[in-house]
């Protein structure tokens, strides 16, 4: 048998998506609902058969949007990147030189690698998964999440989700048993039933959007709801890394290269450099604002881009002055 390339899989899979993120998996049940609403309309006579579509694609939903979870909370960081090695543990997971390259050169992280190899085939499989990073039961932590909204609707919802946690459940193991079914088997004595396939399919998508909310409380507790609150936040979270980088530009500056002459440094030319770099910057914000130019999310579109390249510039410095930084000298003379 030859040898998974697991990089040219996970590229593949990448490719075939727009952003490849959960808000991206969940689009998808506003085109299951259209075609619903197709099924209701037309009423032909290939209507039960068509129906067996529901939970075929539902499942792929699932599977796309758990593995974008697995990757968001892995290649977040810390608390939910140190449980990675229990997957180790249960996975018996091996990296090749081939893989470990790849992450050197950042076309592939962590969080897509262990998401790519971990098995999604059922409930349980996604309880476990998710339970593994976030160190608590996934399952019983979606049961009692009532956090409080500033809106109705959403509180309306994960009220009615708790108290009808256990049929939630219920449907969603049925649509991954009758996938099964439907992809595995010629089933042609099965009777379609339309009322509980749409039933399912309603409490399935319950599920994706209360896992969605509980994911985004544990990754960014305490988030803005209103497009305003999330525009003034993201504008001062650059505003922090704003200061950082200035802060250690000052170190740089501030530190004496005269004892490392392999390190000869320009105050002059490095200040320009910064200087060039902030136009590149703010141009990029701009170009990456554009797409919703007019748009109330255009402030927060800007801002975070602002924020992510500063980001990575005190990463580049850090790195490129890493020596002088930390007072370790490279050249010793007598």
């Amino acid at each position: 048998m030859s040898k998974r390339n697991l990089i040219n899989e996970i590229h593949s899979v990448k490719s075939r998506s727009f952003h490849n993120s959960r808000y991206d998996y969940m689009q998808r049940v506003f085109r299951i609902d259209g075609a619903i609403q197709d099924l209701e309309e037309n009423n032909g006579r290939f209507k039960n058969e068509l129906l067996r579509y529901i939970p075929i694609s539902m499942v792929a939903c699932f599977e796309a949007f758990f593995k974008s979870a697995i990757r968001d909370l892995v290649d977040f960081g810390s608390p939910f990147s140190d449980n990675v090695k229990k997957f180790n543990q249960a996975q018996n997971i091996k990296l090749d030189f081939d893989v470990l390259g790849a992450m050197q050169a950042k076309s592939l992280t962590i969080g897509e690698l262990i998401a790519h190899i971990l098995p999604f085939n059922n409930l349980q499989d996604v309880n476990s998964n998710i339970t593994t990073l976030i160190g608590k039961d996934f399952i019983s932590e979606l049961k009692k999440f009532k956090k409080k909204s500033r809106f109705e609707s959403e509180n309306a919802f994960r009220s009615d989700f708790v108290d009808r946690a256990g049929e939630i459940f219920q449907s969603v193991d049925r649509v991954y048993k009758i996938r099964h079914i439907f992809c595995h088997e010629s089933p042609t004595g099965y009777k379609v039933d339309y009322d509980e396939i749409i039933q399912d399919y309603q409490n399935c998508k319950a599920f994706l959007e209360q896992s969605n909310s509980l994911i985004n409380e544990f990754l960014y507790p305490d988030a803005p709801e209103t497009q305003t609150d999330m525009n003034i936040l993201s504008g001062q979270r650059f505003e922090e890394k704003e200061v950082e980088l200035e802060e250690l530009i000052s170190e740089i500056k501030s530190k004496s290269f005269e004892d490392e002459p392999m390190l000869d440094f320009n105050h002059d030319l490095f200040d320009e450099c910064m200087d060039r770099w902030r136009e590149y910057r703010e141009s990029h914000a701009n170009y990456k604002a554009d797409v919703v130019r007019g748009g109330t999310i255009q402030p927060l579109i800007y801002a975070q881009d602002m924020f992510h390249t500063t980001n990575q510039k005190i990463k580049s410095l850090r790195e490129e002055f890493e020596l002088v930084l930390s007072k370790k000298r490279l050249y010793f003379f007598d």
